[in-house]
């Protein structure tokens, strides 16, 4: 018996890697430098921290959610657990665009 390793797997250049990593990362660049330009205020995320981060770390879920669909999860549990993060994930969502606009009122209010 005689085995034969298999050949190994011709892979892309480090140029071509690195220019596509470069592609990807550059709406991230603009999205942040778009922020400084305009000034971003974080001061006014404390009103409503608890439900921005909770919406925000729902959506991070499905985000999670998709990658394990994209490395082998089949569809219809991807789907069931899509329905579960879907409640909270409105309601927290809610919570942090309702807090947002009180606050928003709150401090028109105080300018006139």
């Amino acid at each position: 018996i005689h085995h034969q390793f298999a050949e190994a797997q011709k892979t892309g250049s480090a140029v071509v890697s690195l220019a596509f990593t470069a592609l990807v990362a550059a709406p991230l660049a603009g999205l942040v430098g778009a922020w400084i330009r305009l000034g971003v205020n974080g001061a006014n995320l404390k009103k409503e921290a608890a439900g921005s981060v909770a919406f925000v770390g729902l959506v991070a879920a499905y985000v999670v959610l998709a990658g394990a669909y994209w490395v082998g999860v089949k569809l219809f549990p991807t789907l069931a657990y899509a329905l579960v993060l879907a409640p909270p994930t409105y309601l927290a969502g809610q919570y942090a665009l309702s807090r947002r606009i009180q606050g928003n009122i709150d401090s028109s209010r105080q300018q006139t």
